[in-house]
Order: C-alpha cells, then sequence, then structure tokens
C-alpha cells in the first residue's frame, strides 16, 4: 500500500520516493523549444485525402510496433524509441488497446481467410500467449495488474506506479472480443478452451483469470491510467464494468452459468458506484474520488480520461452487421455513459473551454478559410511535457483525435435513432459545434434558431424535420472535422506522418516520445468512427460536408489495401 501523503507543496522527487510514483514516467530530454507560435500556418491539403494517405501511415505505424526486432512474439511497444525517452517497454494496457484495433479489422477480415486474415490472427494468438505469459512472472505489484514489462518477457522492477487494475479488465475485453470472432470464424472451441476460457475455478486461462479478478478487485483503490494518482478512478471502473459484462455473456456461452451471473451482478454494482463520479454543481463527471496518493496539484479532476472511458467501452467496428445472439446491442449494453451521453458531452465542452486559452497554439482557428479545433491535451494542470514535470504540460494527439470520435458517434447513434434528444446539454452542444444561428443570443429559451429554424425543448425527430435534423447532424460532423484538421496541421510533413505522444504548446512541433503506438490507434479508431458518420449521412458528404460519397463498400478501404500490402 502507499503511504498516506499530507498534500503540501513538495518537490516531485519527494513525492515519487514516498509513493514508489514516477511521475516523469515517459519523459524526453530532448530540449524544449522556447520558438513563438508557429510563424505561418500551412494551406492544409483536402482532409479526405490526407485521412486516407495518414490511415495507411497510422496502420503501418502500428504493426511495426507489434512484435518489433529484439522482442518476443505478442509484444507491443509503447514507441520505438529506446532512449531519449526509453519507451521500449510493453504496458498492458497500451498492449489492449492497440490489440482491440487488429481485432476489430480481424473481425471483419480482410481478404476472405487468406494470407492476412491469418497475419491478424496470428498477431492476436502471440499476444495471448504472451499475456499467458506474463501471468506466470512473478512482479512488483504480486499480481496480474502489474502496468509494464520487459520486452524479453520478464518483470520491470524499479519504481513505478503500480498496481494498475485498468490493466487486467481491457485485456479481458480485447481477447473476448477475439474469441469470440474466433469463435464465429471457425466453430472451434479447443483453442479458446485450452488457453483462453476454460471455465474452472481457480483458472489459469487467460479471460478467466482476468475476469476473476476483476470481479473481486474492482472495489480497490489502484493507480490511474497517467500513472500518477491512486485512488478511485472513473476509467477504471468503467473498462472494468464492460470488461464484465462481455465476460458475462461471455461465460454464458460457454456454459459457464454461474460465473456469467457473479461477472453481471458486479457490474450492476460498479455502475451504481459510478454513478457517485458525477459532480451536479460542476456538470463534469470527476476522474478520481478517495485519493490515497501520487501528485498533489490536480485539482481541477476535469481530464479528458473521461472522453476516453466512453470510447473504449464501445469498442469500434469497421461495418455495422448483426450482432451475435449474446451481444444484442453493442452501446448501452457495455457502457453507461456512452460518448453521447449528457454527461460525457458536458464534460467535454468544459474541458475545451478551459484548453482554448491554455495552450499559445489554440490562437489558431482556421487554416484555408476552414475551422481548426482546439488542441486537447489531459488535463489542465498537467505538469509532464515529455521532458519532465517541473514545466507544462502539452497537447496529446490522442487526446485530440477522442474529440473528433466522440462527435462522429454521437452523431451516428442520432442518425441511427432517427432523433437528437433536447436537453440544456444538447443546447450547449449546439452552441459549442456552431450549429446556432449568431443573432440567437438565449440557447436556453424555450425556443433558439439553430440556423434558419427554430428548435424547441423536444426531441428533433428526422420524420417531422428532416432538414433540421441533418443540419444538426451535418454540424456534428464540421465541429469532429475540426480536430482532424488540428491533428492534420502539427502532423503533415513531420516524422513522415508518424505521431509522437505530445504538441508542443508553443511552436505546434511533435514533442516526447516518437512513432507512439496508442497515437495511431487512435486514429485508426477516429477514421472509423468518421467514415460510419460519412456513410450515414444522406446525400453527398466529404470536405466540409459536400463533395462526395463514400459507400458502405468503400468503408475504410485504406485500412484494408494498407493489410493487403503488408507481409
Amino acid at each position: 500500500m502507499l503511504p498516506s501523503l499530507n498534500w503540501r507543496p513538495a518537490s516531485l522527487l519527494t513525492i515519487t520516493l514516498a509513493c514508489g510514483f514516477v511521475t516523469s514516467s515517459r519523459a524526453n530530454p530532448i530540449a524544449h523549444s522556447s520558438h513563438n507560435i508557429i510563424e505561418s500556418v500551412p494551406d492544409l491539403p483536402n482532409l479526405d485525402e490526407w485521412i486516407a494517405d495518414e490511415a495507411d501511415i497510422a496502420l503501418d505505424a502500428l504493426l511495426e510496433n507489434i512484435h518489433p526486432p529484439d522482442t518476443l512474439p505478442g509484444v507491443v511497444v509503447a514507441s520505438p524509441s529506446r532512449k531519449d525517452p526509453d519507451y521500449f517497454y510493453h504496458w498492458t494496457r497500451d498492449a489492449a488497446l492497440v490489440l482491440s484495433v487488429a481485432q476489430m479489422v480481424y473481425e471483419h477480415g480482410v481478404d476472405n481467410g487468406g494470407a492476412k486474415d491469418t497475419m491478424l490472427e496470428n498477431i492476436l494468438w502471440n499476444y495471448a500467449r504472451f499475456e499467458q505469459h506474463l501471468q506466470t512472472v512473478p512482479n512488483p505489484s504480486s499480481n496480474i495488474a502489474e502496468p509494464k514489462w520487459n520486452v524479453d518477457g520478464t518483470a520491470y522492477t524499479l519504481p513505478w506506479g503500480r498496481p494498475q487494475n485498468d490493466g487486467p479488465a481491457l485485456r479481458a475485453q480485447t481477447l473476448t472480443l477475439f474469441a469470440q470472432s474466433h469463435l464465429r470464424k471457425h466453430q472451434n472451441t479447443s483453442l479458446i478452451t485450452s488457453l483462453l476460457y476454460d471455465s474452472r475455478f481457480p483458472s489459469s486461462s487467460l479471460i478467466k483469470n482476468n475476469l476473476e479478478f476483476t470481479s473481486h478487485n474492482w472495489q480497490e483503490d489502484t493507480v490511474d491510467l497517467w500513472e500518477e494518482i491512486r485512488g478511485t478512478h472513473f476509467y477504471t471502473l468503467m473498462v472494468q464494468h464492460s470488461s464484465l459484462v462481455h465476460g458475462s455473456r461471455f461465460a454464458e456461452e460457454m456454459g459457464d452459468i454461474g460465473a456469467a451471473r457473479w461477472y453481471a451482478a458486479q457490474s450492476r454494482k460498479i455502475a451504481s458506484k459510478l454513478e457517485e463520479h458525477w459532480s451536479p454543481e460542476h456538470r463534469i463527471l470527476q476522474s478520481t474520488l478517495s485519493r490515497t496518493g501520487g501528485i498533489g496539484y490536480k485539482s481541477s479532476n476535469l481530464d479528458v480520461s473521461i472522453l476516453l472511458a466512453s470510447l473504449h467501452t464501445d469498442p469500434p467496428s469497421l461495418f455495422d452487421h448483426p450482432r451475435h445472439p449474446f451481444m444484442p446491442h453493442p452501446h448501452f449494453l457495455h457502457t453507461p455513459y456512452p460518448p453521447w451521453s449528457d454527461e460525457v458531452l458536458s464534460t467535454a465542452m468544459k474541458l475545451d473551454h478551459v484548453m482554448s486559452s491554455l495552450y499559445p497554439i489554440n490562437n489558431i482557428t482556421n487554416v484555408n478559410d476552414l475551422p481548426i479545433a482546439n488542441a486537447i491535451g489531459r488535463y489542465p494542470e498537467d505538469r509532464y511535457d515529455g521532458i519532465g514535470t517541473s514545466s507544462l504540460g502539452n497537447p496529446w494527439f490522442l487526446t485530440t483525435l477522442a474529440y473528433a470520435e466522440v462527435l462522429y458517434r454521437t452523431a451516428v447513434e442520432w442518425s441511427h435513432q432517427n432523433w437528437i434528444p433536447v436537453t440544456d446539454v444538447t443546447l450547449d452542444l449546439l452552441k459549442w459545434i456552431g450549429a446556432f444561428h449568431p443573432n440567437s443570443t438565449n440557447p436556453h429559451s424555450h425556443t433558439a434558431e439553430i440556423g434558419k429554424y427554430a428548435i424547441s425543448r423536444v426531441p428533433v425527430r428526422r420524420a417531422h424535420s428532416p432538414v433540421l435534423f441533418d443540419w444538426i447532424i451535418k454540424h456534428l460532423g464540421k465541429k469532429a472535422d475540426a480536430y482532424f484538421r488540428r491533428v492534420q496541421l502539427h502532423a503533415l510533413g513531420r516524422e513522415s506522418g508518424k505521431m509522437a505522444e505530445q504538441i508542443n504548446r508553443v511552436d505546434g512541433k511533435m514533442q516526447g516520445a516518437r512513432s507512439l503506438t496508442w497515437s495511431h490507434a487512435a486514429f485508426v479508431t477516429a477514421v472509423v468512427a468518421r467514415d460510419k458518420f460519412l456513410g450515414s449521412l444522406e446525400g453527398e458528404v466529404g470536405e466540409g460536408m459536400g463533395r462526395y460519397t463514400l459507400g458502405d463498400q468503400r468503408r475504410f478501404a485504406s485500412l484494408k489495401l494498407q493489410l493487403l500490402k503488408k507481409r
């Protein structure tokens, strides 16, 4: 257990030594730029064309970081950088999130069971076998929630923020989805029961072992996903809830009825616990409650991890398709707070507002007469700048992409249900995305102008108000595209398009670990969300929502083409 801390101004070294935290955990000692904000903003290529090209780069970089040279099969390195900074390790969380992208593509197939599908399946099985090996390795956490491993399969034994209980949950979720896909493709349970789920108790099979750990330990305090604070975290509870809901359905499929009921019961308890994170006063979901250790300067409890939690518990899919019988609906079944929930959207708007004035690069608000959204960091008080924690934090690529994905998914959900709820949060959202008429000064009045139209406090239904409905949906897409354009501005022409961890807050250059695997995974899932958004629109869409149509058969073709070019 971490010793309790008296929160007072203290050196970060003192906090690190007292708690076992390395607050500059993924530091980059590259000299910090003191240059002024970008002096000349370049013209940006067509967004649709750039996204197609960058998707190839992102997937290529992602696959390069899976089992690179000098690593065991199944290893996913956080970055190829081995010094300045050294990110050449296998993080449990990062690996599970990255492999969920591989699982997403595997689920839908690339070449109808040919060499490329086999390649993806082998990647996933190698990951499972490596994770199974790690379950047997003694480590400083003394359990399967150890967050970080050496690439030779040995334990990382230096001081760190441990344990991190989101890891077993994410591991179980990714492998459960893979097991379901594998069973649908092969109708063969022998590999699943031998390695992933054997219905025994106690069990050494990978999914079962991680579900048992999660279901029995979710009430324990733990270190957060940023490896800085110990307590009860919204992100951790969300992924634990999702993992147990997926696990309950899968256990039922495997005939493990007692376990299915236990996992379902624990997931309901977690859902109830999550409600405590909502602050009616501040209208945000608070990232951490009941702190017991870690950094003392994070006071706002406003954190982009709320958005990440909503995204990571609603796994993306390349196409809409019939769900397996024990997965009747992909959204509300698995997450109490989906991306389009009032609570997540309210938190997102609050954080974006703070970020707008926090980083000088956010003074750039348009290029080519097209809007550029704010670059987004982890949380307002962040001091980790990719070098250390004695300065000020930066925006990150993956956190900025999270905003785009949340907005695309919101638009897709509202399109699918054919109505838009009208709440205080919705009205704030419509003002935020620029859908209100400029002369509408009071969005919370009984009626307010949206474009040329009036909106009242009743749901906007496509059947009744098709033009107004489409106006709102397209403005969600335009706002989401503005976040993609922000990423484009800072990735274009730098490091061959391979995204680093951070964006320098002043000069806009890449900073921190190079070619961060999680950055590329976030880009892929955001593009999947964008593609589904474009496919949901009626009529022609594209740059500015008015150029060309992407049909179902062309959806995310660049990912498939990239895989077809692979070895």
